[in-house]
């Protein structure tokens, strides 16, 4: 057995050229500052609700304009059927008074978040105008819709799709109103910053969603006078065009009006693809990228926490042998704790992908199940069973379009004008979260039954099919975190981790170091002689910053080894200063609290006087794995603030002589 204090010296040339050789730069810039991600409730609330009411605020005043341009009442004519039914003049306090000054207050809430949005208006301004305005008018719809409902003889009249686009309305009015209530609380709650900094693509896709909704009415006004159709009838007629369910049930007759549909579709279809690229990128890309990191730092925060308790599991994550001195080495846990770190984020990426995949085909499926439900409450006049809804309600979903089924002409077309809408982003995230789990699977079996049949690939057969199992083994052994000995060495092959049993002897671990190749020793020459000459370390920095710049934009993003992490961290000299997680000692030991802005206990470092040079550890707070930024944008923006600080310090040097 080795002693404690054997097991702390016993490191391997390669650790030790790495770590002790002390860099000129001790602190290059505040590289150490992390930007934790919300908790996902409030990062709802600061950044997807205001997206939703920003798109959605426009669509409820489209359909205001929808319920202003027909009548809401009409009259059954003797022996008539629904589809024969005559409007029954409104009187002109609804029409000219009421509805127009909903649609007044709705427009100006609309204009005032797009200010506020444009940092154009304050927040403590711009809120109470846009709350307020799609309350009210909310109330003001639905206290109309109220009283001319009252007052209608129901056997021989009914309501028209103007009226039930006011309802839909309405509706929407409330809920994104309601919403922005939840905004405004959480940044009073200092959740979040009360201004709204969004980026290029959050006001792309606010302004092609708007874009998308004129083009689509735009559309319709214009068949609507063509054709001698319905105003209403016609924005049917354009959204299942758009959307290229193509029923069949109404079609241009016009020579004008078959040509005009050349330009109309092919210019609607491309912008509703713009608006499901900026779904894709913006709700799904960065919005679950915000999640994982939430997620990650979660299961980091519970990771340490047992790793100074010497437990041994965190949610199916079995910790490596750290807690325990006389079974690794210093140098060897600090290389655990990195693989650790590894193993933390394939857990909080892999089940987050699972869980968002779950929810959205609970939402596609709701989405398919209540809409199919309205349809069949809306077609009694014309005997839908509920298997023809759920008939209907699933070809218009997929868009196939068979026409063999047609909403009526009371609620069932504006409701289906409401639910392909919200079919538009449900089978954006759909398909986008399959791709990420299902189709990924689909296509690594697909590619790997090519490369044994028909498409050979460079791997020998024999590697090509014991890959599968090597995979496999790998990933339950960094499950179980089955690690063999105490001279374990853990490396990096992408996805999987090797545990190999080696003796203690110290030469035995030196050609194994060997071969590994050359690159371990030269990176060490290269900290050397940037520790001793000035032009050289800015030469080596001019040089990694070329190299990393390649990878900034990498899809999936560059992961680095860990002799690469070794090298970087040393050139800006933050390894000097790497302890494992239970070395560091107890006044810099990252303490959890209550985070007041993050809403979840985080950590937080506690400083004291008479430790200036502040240790951290790969699992810990102050890791460069830690955090919502790639690898390789940290050490580009690392190397790049060392540069930058050797620079200005030879120049204030040069003017000083």
């Amino acid at each position: 057995m080795v002693s404690e204090n054997d097991a702390l010296e016993t490191t391997s040339p390669r650790r030790e050229s790495a770590d002790d050789v002390i860099t000129p730069l001790d602190e290059p810039s505040e590289l150490e500052d992390k930007s934790y991600p919300l908790e996902t409730r409030w990062w709802l609330a600061g950044t997807a609700f205001p997206l939703l009411a920003g798109t959605f605020g426009p669509t409820a005043s489209a359909f205001s304009i929808c319920s202003l341009a027909e009548r809401w009442r009409a009259r059954i004519p003797p022996g008539g059927s629904p589809s024969n039914a005559i409007p029954i003049k409104d009187p002109k306090w609804l029409a000219l008074a009421v509805n127009g000054i909903s649609l007044g207050f709705a427009l100006v809430a609309n204009f005032s978040l797009l200010l506020n949005m444009a940092r154009r208006l304050s927040f403590p301004v711009a809120q109470p105008i846009t709350i307020g305005g799609w309350y009210i008018s909310s109330i003001l719809l639905i206290i109309l819709a109220a009283l001319l409902r009252h007052n209608l003889d129901s056997p021989t009249h009914q309501m028209t799709q103007a009226y039930y686009y006011a309802i839909i309305a309405a509706a929407i009015y409330f809920l994104v109103s309601s919403l922005m209530v939840i905004t405004v609380i959480g940044a009073r709650r200092n959740h979040y910053s009360r201004e709204f900094r969004l980026t290029i693509n959050q006001r792309s896709l606010m302004l092609q969603t708007i874009t998308w909704i004129v083009y689509l009415l735009g559309g319709a006004a214009v068949y609507a006078h063509i054709e001698d159709w319905n105003f209403l009838e016609a924005v049917y007629w354009a959204d299942v065009t758009l959307l290229t369910d193509g029923f069949g049930d109404l079609a241009p007759k016009t020579h004008l009006g078959r040509g005009l549909l050349f330009p109309y579709a092919i210019g609607g279809i491309l912008a509703l693809a713009l608006v499901i690229t900026s779904i894709r990128d913006l709700m799904l890309e960065r919005g679950k990228s915000a999640i994982i990191a939430r997620r990650t730092e979660f299961t980091r925060i519970r990771v340490a926490d047992q790793v100074r308790k010497g437990k041994g599991r965190v949610r199916g994550i079995r910790l490596p042998p750290i807690s325990e001195p006389y079974q690794l080495s210093e140098s060897e846990r600090q290389e655990a704790e990195f693989y650790l770190m590894r193993r933390i984020h394939k857990v909080a990426s892999l089940k987050i992908k699972w869980v968002l995949l779950s929810i959205s085909v609970l939402a596609w499926t709701v989405l398919w199940l209540l809409g199919a439900l309205a349809f069949f409450i809306a077609e009694q006049e014309q005997n839908w069973s509920y298997f023809d809804s759920l008939y209907f309600a699933y070809t218009s979903l997929l868009t196939i379009g068979y026409g063999d089924f047609v909403p009526g002409p009371t609620w069932g077309k504006p409701f289906l004008v409401f639910w392909s809408l919200l079919a538009i982003p449900t089978m954006t995230i759909l398909i986008s979260s399959m791709g990420d789990t299902i189709a990924k699977f689909v296509e690594d079996a697909t590619n790997y039954a090519g490369e044994l049949t028909v498409l050979p690939g460079d791997t020998n057969y024999k590697d090509r099919i014991l890959s599968p199992i090597r995979q496999f083994r790998g990933l339950i052994y960094a499950s179980r975190g089955d690690f063999i000995s105490r001279d374990a060495t853990f490396k990096d092959h992408a996805d999987e981790i090797h545990i190999e049993e080696t003796s203690p002897s110290s030469s035995e671990a030196w050609a194994r170091d060997q071969e590994l190749g050359s690159d371990n020793a030269a990176r060490a020459r290269e900290i050397k002689e940037a520790a001793d000459n000035r032009y050289r370390r800015q030469y080596i920095l001019m040089r990694e910053i070329c190299k990393i710049s390649g990878d900034l934009n990498a899809s999936p993003p560059k992961m680095y080894t860990y002799d690469e992490w070794c090298f970087y961290l040393s050139l800006v000299g933050k390894m000097k200063r790497c302890s494992s997680y239970i070395n560091i000692p107890h006044s810099q030991i990252e303490e959890v609290h209550d985070h007041p802005q993050i809403g979840l206990r985080t950590s937080v470092v506690i400083d004291k006087p008479n430790f200036p040079t502040r240790k951290w550890s790969w699992i810990g707070m102050r890791s460069p794995l830690v955090g919502d930024k790639d690898e390789a944008q940290w050490i580009f923006e690392a190397l790049s603030a060392a540069l930058e600080h050797d620079l200005r310090l030879q120049s204030e040097q040069g003017r000083a002589d």
